[in-house]
């Protein structure tokens, strides 16, 4: 169910490197998760070589967005897949070709998107994605009939919250996530499982205060990620989604079909020719003919530095 986690390659929005996200992941029992970074896909090496180590199978795609407004998550169902979403991107960065409203068809890969604008029809590969805050307004909606083509998306963006140390007295200026006013309150408080880690949370504002040329205290609220955004264990979703368990399954059910691999062996060549002896022999014979371009005449000197070099 966790289908559009990001990394610090989401530039100007994520904070965390693709381990840490790993690493949280596994504390709250996660298996499977897909790594989806806005407009950037170079995190995903890192993230399917290292996932493994932490018991989780990996999946890759791409968040697509225009403006802060979320267009389509695309989630790579092979290899090939993740190649046409990296097609798609590329053509958009490279060439400034705008991205479409409706995502195009691509073979191999799924396209999720959000419940505030999403197309009436649905291709067999798209899905609605319904997050924890759109739970309360499903049932009035027409898609309550149509379950079958909605998936649970809860986002990552942050850590979950451990402690929270503010100690004003001693001049260490906490900003409480939501609120533009620093904290001076002396304490030692509890964990808030519900609430991100306050590092990140300001780290992840003065990034998108950074992408926007503004101030903290000018920031629209829409340019954040939501403080709800980090992982949970299986009791907190099964309790989000009680009334609607199928979305659960769905998600689930996507994330199965969805496999990504590379190839990380060394592909270096140990010899140009037939042995190390060879290749050298070689080197220093086209080095002595192609001395003759570079000196019309060729001393002791230039000998000497050449054998050097």
């Amino acid at each position: 169910m966790f289908l559009n986690c990001h990394s610090w390659f989401s530039f100007k929005y994520g904070v965390l490197k693709p381990e840490a996200l790993l690493e949280e992941a596994a504390k709250a029992g996660v298996r499977t998760l897909a790594l989806t970074d806005i407009h950037c896909s170079a995190g995903i090496p890192d993230f399917v070589r290292d996932a493994p180590r932490y018991g989780v199978r990996p999946a890759a795609g791409i968040e697509f967005r225009q403006g802060h407004r979320l267009l389509y998550i695309g989630i790579a169902k092979s290899n090939e897949g993740f190649q046409r979403l990296n097609e798609l991107l590329s053509a958009h960065l490279l060439d400034d070709k705008a991205l479409p409203e409706r995502a195009p068809e691509l073979e191999d890969v799924f396209f999720i998107y959000p419940f505030s604008h999403a197309p009436h029809q649905l291709r067999p590969n798209e899905r609605v994605g319904i997050r924890p805050s759109d739970l309360t307004r499903l049932p009035f909606s027409p898609w309550v009939k149509r379950q079958h083509e909605l998936v649970a998306l809860m986002p990552v963006t942050f850590r979950r919250c451990e402690r929270t140390r503010v100690r004003g007295c001693e001049g260490e200026r906490v900003m409480e996530p939501g609120t533009l006013a620093p904290s001076h309150a002396l304490s030692l408080s509890p964990p808030n499982p519900s609430s991100p880690s306050k590092k990140d949370f300001n780290t992840h504002r003065l990034l998108r205060t950074v992408a926007k040329n503004t101030v903290v205290s000018m920031l629209p609220a829409e340019e954040l990620a939501r403080s709800d955004e980090m992982f949970r264990n299986e009791e907190e979703v099964c309790r989000l989604y009680r009334d609607f368990p199928q979305l659960l399954t769905n998600a689930e059910r996507l994330l199965e079909q969805c496999t990504i691999a590379f190839d990380g062996s060394d592909k270096t060549r140990v010899a140009f020719t037939n042995d190390v002896r060879a290749d050298r022999e070689k080197l220093h014979r086209d080095t002595r003919e192609g001395l003759r371009y570079r000196y019309p005449e060729v001393t002791p000197k230039v000998l000497a530095r050449m054998h050097h070099e």
